[in-house]
């Protein structure tokens, strides 16, 4: 999973929808958790679509095309999620195409060729885009690790054979960026993945299902759980969704996105108990350490 040349990568677990119509924008406002109105194109924006019990259905990323509003999202979950979202459509001008003749990039090098027909220098800031033609290219990551997600028409020569995502999930792991796929479907609210650190919660942008749970756990409760980074022993990878520790334990560690390394370890982002934040969990006989401490609890702070 080594990137000859910081090549690129067809992520072809993601895939990209279109949603359109007169009321497009005021319907995605009323059903995700981040404030759409804050974006302009072009541009980006990571986002969380939650259950009524706050819990998380899926995490697209927004972008802001000319043309209106692409969602990208994982292809295991893009079927019951647009299902969902047209449940509540109603009477609304609001019309969702998933767009086959798409693809989705990876770009880890500054100059690629892609950026050099698009005839501009990438995009620096997290989630600032540029469009040129039919191409959109989001700036991904931090500085210090910048990677970029370009959407792409399938039959571009851009489009690189190379289609290991590893190297770009083991990327996400590192930077803390989360993904829902289908079994991790309403395990966790938002905060628990670091949302509110990621930019992807916003507290003030109105209603949408699960708000009064997301919003109670800000202001009335206390979070209990959040989402950090381990690296231990392989070689076998857990699945999201998994549960490492015993069962019943409140010392269990909930697997949210994890990969195998070139090293051979096993790197994951798991939701574990913030008062054990900085212990190892159990994995492949072993344990796996805490890496780089993602958001270290604050005492007396509920968010």
């Amino acid at each position: 999973m080594t990137i000859a040349n910081n090549s690129p990568i067809r992520l072809g677990d993601l895939c990209v929808v279109d949603v359109a119509g007169d009321d497009a924008e005021t319907f995605l406002q009323g059903q995700f958790c981040n404030d759409l109105t804050a974006v302009t194109a072009p541009g980006a924006q990571l986002t969380g679509y939650c259950s009524p019990k706050g819990r998380l259905l899926a995490t697209p990323l927004i972008v802001r095309v000319s043309g209106g509003i692409r969602l990208v999202l994982p292809v295991s979950i893009v079927e019951a999620t647009l299902k969902r979202l047209r449940m509540f459509v109603m009477r609304a001008d609001v019309t969702f195409t998933t767009r086959d003749d798409l693809a989705v990039i990876g770009v880890f090098d500054p100059a690629d060729p892609l950026f050099a027909t698009m005839g501009a220098a990438p995009p620096q800031q997290r989630f600032e885009a540029m469009e040129v033609d039919d191409v959109t290219v989001t700036a991904w990551s931090k500085e210090e690790a910048q990677r970029w997600l370009a959407i792409v028409p399938l039959s571009s020569p851009a489009v690189p054979t190379n289609s290991d995502s590893s190297p770009w999930t083991l990327a996400d792991i590192r930077a803390g960026i989360p993904a829902i796929v289908a079994t991790t479907q309403e395990r966790f609210i938002p905060q628990m993945l670091n949302f509110t650190e990621l930019g992807g919660l916003s507290f003030t942008k109105g209603c949408y299902p699960g708000q009064e749970i997301v919003a109670r756990t800000r202001y009335l409760g206390k979070l209990k759980k959040h989402m950090q980074r381990f690296v231990g022993p392989g070689p076998d990878v857990p699945s999201p969704g998994d549960i490492l520790g015993e069962s019943g334990s409140t010392e269990t560690a909930e697997v949210v996105n994890a990969v195998l390394a070139p090293d051979g370890s096993v790197e994951l982002l798991a939701v574990v108990r913030i008062e054990r934040a900085e212990a190892a969990i159990p994995l492949n006989g072993g344990l796996a350490d805490v890496r780089d401490i993602l958001y270290p609890p604050r005492p007396g702070d509920d968010s």
